[in-house]
């Protein structure tokens, strides 16, 4: 959350009228100065930051040393999106006075939002340090630090929170959210439901429930929880999203693909949930739709490995085999440690119907890559197929077996077509037993 400053109008025509009457050019222009500083607050207020900004400016153009004109300033630039003007503005405020917290909270809390934790981290440090019973500065550096994998060091300042505040449902939440991360389910379960306890209506608990039960497996109570957090704000894109990823996961692509529109209704440069619908709209053979998904999403998010790979599974399943490559080698590029690119082009250089895009040899040094990666019931699966296009059926069988049992043991809320999963692994191994490779058959 980003704080403003503000200043009394009242104050400022107070200083106006001594100003005036004292007839000081300097203290006239602090007074103007202030004038612009109130003038751009009610710009900012009514959302029209561009004339905010051009009101914060003309206050410093009359008095350079108003720290409160930078701070707000910033604070129009990065509700316009410019995080970096953001983060000028409010260091030029701290370098006219560093003893005041507003300016590094604020910077703190952007440079959360663009992934610079460590930098937050000490911002977040200076603000406890200016005034040490700050709850907005530790839940920050407490989300900071859970964000760069410091779990023990976040539960550190979510427990002095409660020392200091124990009915912050914030902190029961950043507790829950390091228990998730550090495995205890159970626990980050708890948690939330305490803030619950506290606030009834904390959408933030109710979507995080959401996400754990999805994890475990508990799609009914997934649903329950996104839908509590829906039903006390419909706005609330994550939600959304996270329904739908779990109606998703049921086999319930229709309501899947509507919960990801109304996402993209209430956030249309969500780039998250254009992939995902993507995803949804290729289960059910829509390769089409989802290719246009894809393309939306990677338009959003051009450095991002994981829109290539779906887009070029997409065009795998279409039959545009050069495309798909392109897209397989893109994101192996972008993302040398995304285990799914690797795979998805190994599978196609050692299953393709069409003997020019097949290349056993190549799809085997790719389907290692992807284990070593991720070893999972997909990759080995992948895996054994890139030996039986080089005709080494032993190790076909003995890594399609690995993948087989790897399968009978996920869990089946999560795998709604495992069954169905099963039976096609077992058509590979059958094949493999024959000394025949595989062909996919994407008509």
């Amino acid at each position: 959350m980003i704080r403003i400053q503000k200043t009394s109008i009242a104050l400022v025509l107070l200083f106006a009228a001594f100003g005036l009457a004292l007839g000081g050019c300097d203290r006239l222009s602090n007074v103007m100065g202030a004038i612009y500083f109130e003038s751009g607050n009610d710009y900012y207020k009514e959302g029209e930051y561009d004339r905010a900004i051009e009101h914060y400016s003309k206050a410093l153009k009359y008095d350079p040393s108003h720290a409160d004109a930078l701070i707000n300033k910033g604070n129009a630039w990065y509700k316009k999106g410019n995080p970096k003007k953001a983060i000028a503005n409010y260091t030029r405020a701290i370098k006219i006075n560093p003893h005041i917290k507003l300016p590094y909270f604020n910077r703190a809390n952007v440079l959360v939002n663009i992934g610079q934790y460590d930098r937050a981290v000490e911002d977040y440090t200076m603000v406890i340090s200016i005034e040490p019973g700050d709850e907005g500065a530790y839940l920050g550096r407490g989300k900071a630090l859970s964000l760069s994998g410091e779990y023990d060091q976040a539960l550190q300042d979510y427990n002095s929170l409660l020392e200091i505040n124990p009915d912050l449902a914030g902190a029961y939440i950043g507790r829950g959210n390091c228990y998730w991360h550090k495995g205890s389910l159970d626990q980050a379960v708890k948690e939330y439901r305490t803030a619950l306890d506290i606030r009834p209506d904390h959408t933030e608990a109710y979507v995080n429930l959401g996400s754990v039960w999805l994890h475990l497996g508990d799609l009914d109570q997934a649903i329950h929880n996104y839908t509590k957090a829906l039903e006390i704000d419909p706005t609330l894109s994550e939600a959304y999203i996270g329904r739908a990823s779990t109606y998703r996961y049921k086999g319930d692509y229709e309501r899947s693909i509507a919960d990801y529109t109304e996402a993209i209704k209430i956030d249309s440069k969500n780039a998250e949930a254009y992939w995902l619908r993507g995803i949804t709209q290729s289960k059910i053979k829509k390769n089409g739709s989802a290719i246009a998904d894809y393309n939306r999403a990677i338009k959003l998010k051009p450095e991002d490995a994981r829109l290539y790979s779906s887009r070029g599974y997409a065009y795998m399943e279409t039959e545009k085999y050069d495309r798909a490559i392109a897209d397989f080698i893109k994101a192996q590029k972008l993302n040398p440690e995304l285990f799914l690119p690797y795979n998805n082009h190994a599978w196609l250089l050692a299953t393709c119907p069409e003997d020019e895009f097949r290349d056993g040899r190549k799809a085997l040094k790719l389907a290692q890559k992807s284990v070593e990666l991720n070893s999972n019931w997909y990759t080995f699966g992948t895996l054994a197929a890139a030996y039986a296009e080089v005709g080494d059926f032993k190790p076909a069988v003995k890594y399609q077996k690995k993948a087989l049992s790897l399968l009978d043991g996920e869990n089946s809320k999560r795998l709604f077509d495992k069954d169905e999963k099963i039976e096609r692994s077992k058509k590979y191994l059958n094949h493999y037993k024959e000394n025949k490779p595989w062909r996919m058959n994407y008509n």
